[in-house]
């Protein structure tokens, strides 16, 4: 088992020594997601501040960005961190992809599985200069010059995490992803009769191995040195329940 660590600051000072105590202290990743700042820039300050410590994103929303822009800034963490970065994908709600991020939300889950086919088919190119070819349901990648590759890495196999609640979502994880982020709120019960009977179900219908496959849960946990910081924190872990439970 490994443990991981949120990160999450709007200073990029306190993502840095956030970042080097984590590692000191020993914890394996530390993540990021996406709400009032973006998920990937504070990976970067992470990163530089770092030598051994796991990077990833838990999640940058997907449909939000076209898969050649998710694509680049994945290979840059990847190369800049010296192959410690995990992709982490999730779909977010059709209200907030339609509403707010102005994106299509038709079809999720088999969007989902063509936006991550679509990532790795550049990730491909990036790294042997294949001619781009990919031509999914829902996604194309079939024109690059020289000017727009950044060129080979020495670690170019990214570790795409996909998050998700329902059963199509969870085979849809089974099939294509190397690795499944649990929603915070959930129970050991849902894991074993819901996320993990339908994560195979998926991977056997590709016909894939789920040796490597990992689950990314995290918890709430209410803590504190003193009571002032319990009775903060507890407030904080109530608003997040009740963020997800209003959608």
């Amino acid at each position: 088992m490994k443990i991981d660590m949120l990160l999450a600051s709007d200073y990029y000072q306190s993502l840095q020594r956030k970042s080097i105590d984590c590692e000191k202290m020993g914890f394996d990743c530390v993540w990021t997601f996406e709400a009032q700042h973006d998920a990937y820039l504070p990976l970067a300050f992470a990163s530089a501040a770092t030598s051994t410590l796991e990077i990833g994103t838990n999640i940058a929303v997907a449909f939000a960005r076209a898969p050649f822009s998710t694509a680049q800034i994945a290979w840059d963490l990847q190369k800049y961190s010296g192959g410690r970065f995990k992709l982490g994908l999730g779909t977010q709600v059709r209200p907030h992809i339609e509403k707010r991020f102005s994106a299509k939300f038709d079809s999720p889950a088999d969007r989902i599985k063509d936006y991550i086919k679509c990532v790795r088919s550049i990730w491909q190119t990036f790294q042997t200069g294949a001619r781009p070819s990919y031509d999914g349901q829902f996604y194309q990648f079939k024109l690059i010059n020289d000017f727009f590759n950044p060129g080979a890495i020495e670690e170019p196999n990214i570790p795409i995490y996909l998050a998700g609640v329902n059963s199509r979502m969870c085979e849809a994880a089974g099939e294509v992803a190397d690795g499944f982020h649990v929603h915070p709120m959930h129970s050991q019960s849902y894991i074993k009769e819901k996320i993990l009977p339908n994560i195979a179900k998926g991977a056997s219908k590709a016909g894939r191995d789920l040796k490597g496959f990992e689950l990314y849960a995290p918890v709430f946990v209410v803590t504190g040195t003193n009571q002032y910081d319990k009775d903060k924190m507890e407030m904080t872990v109530k608003k997040q329940i009740a963020f997800y439970g209003s959608t």
